[in-house]
């Protein structure tokens, strides 16, 4: 089967399991979009009408179908419905390809985005053509149009005027039911299910005297038990009232058929559009739904409810270290904890991933710097439920969340808002360690604001080049040479002048945005190399710090040796800075993987911030080729204290142990004279800091190294008095 990509369908999954349903049944399915053009039928369409989805892709139905002699005020009905968004049905005549004309029981039904726009039309048919010619032929001969039910599925069937059953044709067998067991009853007597509305409805019409069209209506299976099929029969009746010579009312008369397996692709449909398959709990488009639902309770009641947006923690490195099967098992578990945890009045809905909506009604109360009381108990049910650890794939799992809560209306009143809240609840819940919720309050939406504009600052920034690089040196006082220069990024500021990254580190968790930036350094550092390298600039090398994007998104190996071969650069003269984040969570394997290909192109690597991760000793086993120690060690260094010695004595062993596992080793932070003179006795030579120098601009490096050089004296080995 191929789609016709004209719009967007529902999810993939959903579209497999209707799909899979379509291929194997009777009724004809035609998937429509918003402006009824062909997207979709399926097999029984196809064999019905003679067309091939090749053919009838992008036309209307009603451009080839239709035939001339079908009632007008059917399609004028059927229109009106589809421009209303409206399910409708209706019994069209239709001409099939080779000219033959048969007749269709259409039920057709719309497709709603979320925001309850209408997407596209699901109409699902079955050929009734002989139904229909029985009836005429009921108008023209009793007995003709019986022989002919007997021969159907359909049956004939006939109540006097008191509602007893006093004919029904053979037909009604292949339900299970015995037709001599029925003559005598009202359908009052059958085990129908008497709960259904639609019989106070039905009753009305007969008491007076009118006809009526499929009117449905389940009954019980009388060989349900035996069999183990399902439990009802569905029954779709159609009759008119009889009348004698003179005009009396004798009864009823007219057709019924076995609907069991349309009112099983209608539940099936409805479920597909309505819950989420793998947890069973409503889905995006019925959290929606709901929403708008209990606001319009909340309006007219003056009921206040709250929302709250569920992420779990660390899932997606569950889904990629144990696969997606674990993971699906671990998101079931957790939805039914989360269910069990709530008042059934309350409603709990899977939005997609590991992304959970929850409508809590009652009675809660404003927020307010002491939390809220009335809210707690629920909220804290919620994150004690998955506490436990669940039992995933025979394995004992603890699992956390985070939950971003908003209430109605204390913070807004409008559905999209509502979500936005909780959204933004949520995002800092997860800032601030996860594992917790965090209520809406206006002054986290100010730093969403705040967020977005910086974003759109340096989009811009990134557009009009505005960002440029500053350069660090990094000396070696043994042998007098600047060794690298460590590229710093510098926004040109329209109104603040050049201010350093630090001023926006959560640009960055932009992957895209930082994958940009991450471009653009790369082609500045080696641009810049390549002037210095024809100028003679003894610079050695230049650093360029990356993120885990360069890796993930940017395809930084790649970008590198493109740049490298662009501007004449030997891979010796560039280096890159990485650091312990970029090995944590689920992309350190493309960081790996790349950071490889990078040593194998002859790329110094250096390890950035050294001594400050949690398992920094296990990453000297990587392809690093520098560790620099971080200034946390050294800024105190000289003075009396315990800390100042503990450091000290962690730079010593740390310098020994990379020395003896051939790192070379940069120290970070040098600020003093005492600092480099307490360095060296340890064993390390190589510096970076504002002792030495602060970050220069571009025109500022050939000076400094030419008067770093002139200050080294080569004849002892030692730097003159002017910094050491």
């Amino acid at each position: 089967m191929r789609w016709c990509k004209h719009n967007p369908r529902p999810s993939q999954e959903a579209l497999h399991q209707l799909m899979m349903v379509a291929q194997h049944t009777p009724y004809q399915f035609v998937f429509c979009d918003k402006d009824e053009r062909i997207e979709w039928v399926n097999p029984a369409f196809e064999t019905l009408t003679g067309y091939r989805l090749a053919d009838i892709a992008g036309r209307r139905p009603s451009d080839f179908l239709h035939c001339a002699q079908t009632d007008m005020s059917v399609n004028q009905r059927v229109r009106e419905d589809m421009q209303a968004g409206r399910p409708t049905r209706a019994e069209i005549l239709n001409q099939a390809r080779d000219g033959r004309l048969y007749w269709i029981d259409m039920d057709l039904q719309p497709v709603h985005d979320r925001q309850g726009t209408v997407t596209g039309f699901i109409s699902v048919q079955i050929e009734v053509t002989h139904q229909v010619e029985q009836r005429r032929h009921l108008r023209e001969s009793r007995e003709r149009f019986k022989s002919l039910l007997a021969m159907s599925s359909d049956w004939y069937w006939e109540v006097d005027q008191n509602n007893r059953i006093t004919e029904v044709s053979e037909g009604i067998e292949q339900t299970g039911l015995n037709r001599l067991n029925l003559v005598g009853k009202q359908l009052r007597d059958m085990d129908i299910n008497a709960t259904d509305p639609g019989w106070t409805a039905h009753w009305a019409i007969i008491a007076a005297r009118q006809p009526y069209r499929n009117f449905e209506f389940c009954v019980k299976h009388p060989a349900a038990q035996q069999t183990n099929g399902p439990p009802w029969l569905w029954v779709s009746l159609s009759g008119e009232p009889m009348v004698d010579a003179a005009g009396k009312f004798t009864g009823y008369r007219g057709v019924g058929r076995d609907i069991t397996a349309h009112r099983a692709a209608q539940d099936h449909m409805w479920t597909l559009a309505n819950l989420d398959t793998l947890t069973g709990l409503p889905n995006r488009m019925n959290f929606n739904t709901a929403l708008s639902r209990a606001i319009t309770h909340a309006k007219s009641l003056g009921k206040p409810f709250a929302l709250a947006l569920i992420d779990l923690d660390n899932f997606k490195e569950v889904n990629d270290t144990q696969g997606h099967d674990v993971g699906d098992e671990l998101l079931t578990a957790v939805a039914k904890r989360l269910r069990a945890a709530l008042p059934p009045n309350d409603l709990i809905a899977r939005l997609g991933g590991d992304e959970f909506g929850v409508l809590i009604h009652g009675e809660p109360s404003t927020p307010s710097t002491a939390g809220n009381p009335a809210l707690t108990p629920q909220l804290d049910a919620l994150m004690q439920a998955i506490a436990p650890p669940l039992n995933v794939s025979g394995q004992l799992r603890r699992c956390s969340l985070s939950m971003g809560v908003t209430l109605y209306p204390t913070d807004t009143t409008e559905s999209a808002s509502l979500i936005k809240n909780a959204d933004i609840a949520l995002y800092r819940a997860k800032a601030a360690g996860r594992g917790q919720y965090v209520l809406f309050r206006p002054e986290l939406k100010l730093d969403v604001d705040r967020q977005a504009l910086l974003v759109q600052e340096i989009e811009e920034a990134i557009r009009t080049r505005s960002l440029l690089l500053h350069y660090q040196p990094v000396v070696d006082v043994e042998y007098g040479a600047v060794v690298s220069l460590e590229a710093l990024l510098r926004w040109q500021h329209p109104t603040r002048g050049i201010v350093s990254a630090g001023i926006f580190p959560q640009v960055f968790d932009n992957l895209g945005i930082a994958a940009q930036i991450g471009r653009l350094v790369t082609d500045m550092a080696v641009a810049q190399a390549a002037q210095w390298l024809q100028a003679k600039v003894p610079f050695n090398r230049v650093a360029i710090n990356v993120t885990a994007a360069d890796f993930v998104v940017g395809a930084f190996p790649t970008v590198l040796a493109e740049r490298l071969a662009h501007h004449g650069v030997p891979a010796s003269a560039i280096g890159v800075e990485v650091t312990e984040g970029m090995f944590l969570g689920s992309t350190a394997v493309l960081v790996l993987q790349g950071l490889a290909v990078l040593h194998s192109m002859g790329i110094e690597i250096a390890f950035d911030d050294f001594g400050t991760g949690y398992a920094s000793l296990m990453h000297l086993k990587l392809p690093l080729d520098r560790l620099k120690i971080d200034r946390s060690f050294v800024h105190d260094m000289g003075a009396d204290t315990d800390n100042a010695r503990t450091n000290g004595a962690i730079v010593h062993a740390v310098t020994a142990l990379g020395h003896r596992l051939g790192k070379r080793i940069t120290v970070e932070g040098v600020e003093t004279r005492c600092q480099v003179v307490l360095l060296r006795e340890m064993g390390c030579t190589q510096y970076q800091g504002n002792y030495f120098s602060k970050p220069l601009g571009v025109q500022d490096i050939p000076a400094f190294i030419a008067a770093f050089n002139l200050a080294h004296d080569p004849a002892n080995g030692t730097m003159s008095g002017a910094y050491i």
